[in-house]
């Protein structure tokens, strides 16, 4: 059974994410949502500026919001998850780990706003999904929300450890559907005879979701991920952000900016362990 925290700033973006959160519930064993405020992080869309005002008090108001918003992600959930309430006087990149750990968190999942993609300004979306240390979810505001049926795995060939690819068997049983596995030349090897070794052991670690494997070895490495789970018709892209290869780097370079501002498909963020 899952438990996710979903983080919100009060935000259309943050709400459509909470949404896209509930209805992965009707699909998924998700027993509890725990709806996440850290008000130190970012302001809200309204709070009370009288002077003076005490953590207690902001506390209550905060408490209030989040129960308003539980109030209309009412009937979103399936009627056996449990929603509940948190607030934090502290910056969220502070707690967030903690909290994970405290409240056995299996998935964060969080919203980017579609006028935050086209500005490109910096996000939340892009430093926590590497910072923290269990998958992250990221939800763009223009997502469709629906049943996730066709998965699309963006991977570089790089060698991943028992537990890597656990935890990627297990998000993948519990989405089922279609699967699609899109290798990607960062070393520009253009997947001769030195990658067999990689794709054999990819092959015979997937191969209980029976995946279509395809190949890419062009530049803009993000865009091209993003066009070709609309090409095949994904709802999900998921990818490994915690590694000092192609995936580490693209937390660091423009690559990182392509694929989370750019696309319009959420991005599951599971980590390399």
């Amino acid at each position: 059974m899952l438990t996710l925290l979903i983080l919100t700033d009060f935000t259309d973006a943050a709400f459509h994410a909470a949404k896209y959160a509930c209805s992965l519930s009707r699909n998924l064993p998700v027993k509890r949502i725990i709806l996440f405020h850290a008000y130190q992080a970012m302001a809200p869309v309204l709070v009370t500026t009288e002077p003076g005002i005490s953590s207690e008090e902001l506390d209550r108001e905060y408490t209030d919001m989040l129960l308003e918003l539980a109030n209309r992600l009412e009937g979103e959930a399936h009627a056996d998850t449990a929603i509940d309430l948190q607030v934090e006087n502290a910056r969220m990149q502070d707690v967030l780990n903690e909290l994970c750990v405290k409240e056995n968190i299996d998935l964060v999942v969080m919203g980017i706003g579609a006028k935050r993609q086209q500005t490109e300004g910096s996000s939340n979306a892009v430093s926590i999904p590497e910072k923290v240390s269990c998958p992250v979810l990221v939800v763009p505001e223009t997502a469709v929300i629906q049943p996730v049926k066709h998965t699309v795995f963006a991977t570089d060939l790089r060698e991943l450890n028992d537990a890597s690819y656990n935890e990627l068997h297990k998000w993948f049983s519990m989405l089922g559907g279609k699967l699609d596995v899109l290798n990607i030349d960062q070393q520009e090897k253009e997947f001769g005879p030195e990658s067999y070794v990689e794709i054999k052991e990819l092959h015979f670690r997937l191969e209980q979701f029976n995946p279509e494997y395809h190949y890419n070895n062009g530049a803009e490495e993000g865009k091209s991920i993003i066009r070709f789970a609309h090409q095949r018709g994904a709802s999900l892209i998921v990818s490994l952000p915690r590694h000092r290869s192609f995936w580490g780097d693209l937390f660091h370079q423009s690559i990182s900016r392509e694929i989370t501002y750019r696309s319009d498909i959420p991005l599951l963020f599971v980590h390399d362990l």
